[in-house]
């Protein structure tokens, strides 16, 4: 006969604890620091660069709550930032840019640091970021005094709000979460020393941007939920990071999401509602900017799915709603220099008169368009140009321009023009293009100039 033995609750669960402290024992166990700012009406700057540099290189991460109320901030930064900076909500922690301060002369020379800020509100080198629940304002056309890169090359601008960069030395991987935040920007003037349009130039700007250090080793980077108003977030020069843009809402954007030179990634740029004047979504993998020489070595993964995107087109140059283009394989003319792998599915595009197109592809390989709705007015519906071993497939498009269709496949050419978010023109020749599959409907007009092409009704 087997004997039953009965253990009681209270044993197993003492015994647990023990168990648990001999594995974590109390000089192990940190605790993690914790930060409660309100705002003192004045000027916010002094407490949280206290907080944050605190934050820099700590284990575990530690945490800055940001009570409710409306804080004034100059410019703040952080190296190798571990934690938290957690609001009471949007529009109940505000964060207002405080105005007047004055950008040193020189200072895109030297590293950000509290003794030589960039114009940036918030700059994070390294680390593992996470930003919740708040609002961020910049107010007035200028919301700095002019201050120069270069004799000669001067702004007023807000650059970024957030700016997550890499920390130069380390192999650390970079990480951050942005998520419920509201980033308010304001309408600037046309020309002079704000450009743009906007006095902020970036809402978020991630990765080894100008001179700043690459992005080499990776990272995970969120962005979701937030709120952004004449502004953009800014994907740079990064290598084997995931990177998220998902349910985020832009108005009065020029172009609401840039991706550009990224190696050997995962781009996911779903479920966004976008107005914008100019460009929705760029993605754009060009060889002639970086003035580092930095190169993407491997292509990345895009994935572009269920946006809703509206564009004006009332710019000086016609928008699209989606722009993807790989330089690289345009310069080579070679598919296995490819640097874009990209999928483009389920998304709303609404033009207005004077936008360009809808969904426009240059120089991409083995891309898949399917399930879009296109819709407005521009030069065609979808545009493909030197596109290579590319599928259109079962996408609605109205109201296009008779002579682009509603889906155009270009043949051999030579073009002229800027890159997605840049002025510089650049002449470009291209191949036509061939070998691509189109399901069409019944009643669509498909231009095909190109070669080898393949088009089949529903």
């Amino acid at each position: 006969m087997h004997k039953i033995y009965r253990t009681s609750p209270l044993f197993l669960l003492v015994a647990a604890g023990l168990l648990l402290m001999m594995a974590n024992p109390p000089e192990l166990r940190a605790q993690a620091q914790k930060f409660v700012i309100s705002p003192n009406g004045t000027d916010d700057t002094p407490s949280i660069q206290a907080a944050m540099t605190a934050c820099q290189g700590v284990t575990p991460h530690c945490v800055i709550r940001l009570m409710e109320g409306d804080f004034i901030l100059t410019p703040v930064e952080a190296d190798d930032f571990r934690g938290s900076i957690v609001g009471a909500g949007m529009n109940k922690t505000n964060i207002t840019l405080k105005p007047g301060f004055q950008i040193q002369t020189g200072f895109f020379f030297q590293p950000p640091s509290p003794s030589n800020p960039h114009p940036q509100m918030f700059t994070f080198r390294g680390g593992d970021v996470t930003i919740m629940d708040l609002t961020m304002k910049a107010h007035g056309q200028d919301p700095f005094p002019p201050y120069c890169y270069f004799p000669g090359v001067c702004f007023t601008q807000l650059q970024s709000f957030i700016s997550v960069f890499a920390l130069p030395g380390s192999t650390d991987r970079t990480n951050s979460r942005i998520e419920r935040v509201q980033l308010l920007a304001e309408q600037g003037p046309t020309g002079g020393v704000t450009s743009n349009a906007r006095n902020t130039n970036n809402a978020i700007a991630i990765g080894g941007q100008f001179f700043q250090a690459k992005m080499e080793y990776g990272g995970t980077h969120v962005i979701k939920d937030c709120f952004v108003d004449w502004s953009h977030i800014f994907l740079l020069g990064a290598n084997e990071v995931k990177f998220s843009l998902d349910h985020n809402t832009f108005r009065h954007s020029s172009s609401a999401a840039d991706v550009g030179q990224v190696s050997d990634s995962d781009i996911s740029l779903t479920h966004n509602d976008i107005e914008a004047s100019w460009t929705g979504i760029g993605v754009t993998q060009f060889t002639f900017y970086d003035p580092d020489g930095w190169v993407p070595l491997k292509p990345s993964r895009y994935q572009i799915a269920g946006n809703r995107i509206r564009i004006a087109g009332n710019t000086p140059n016609p928008g699209e709603g989606i722009f993807v283009s790989d330089q690289f394989q345009l310069l080579a003319g070679d598919s296995q220099k490819r640097m874009v792998d990209v999928t483009i599915t389920n998304n709303s595009v609404e033009m207005q008169a004077g936008a360009l197109g809808g969904i426009d592809l240059w120089s991409v390989d083995n891309a898949r368009v399917a399930g879009n709705v296109v819709k407005g007015a521009g030069d065609w519906g979808i545009g493909a140009t030197g596109v290579t071993n590319s599928q259109f497939l079962g996408n609605y498009v109205d109201a296009f321009d008779a002579t682009g269709g509603q889906i155009f496949l270009s043949g051999p050419g030579v073009a002229t023009g800027g890159d997605s978010g840049y002025d510089t023109p650049v002449t470009n020749t291209f191949p036509a293009t061939s070998n691509a599959f189109v399901l069409a409907g019944a009643h669509d007009v498909v231009v095909d100039q190109g070669t080898n092409n393949t088009v089949k009704r529903r």
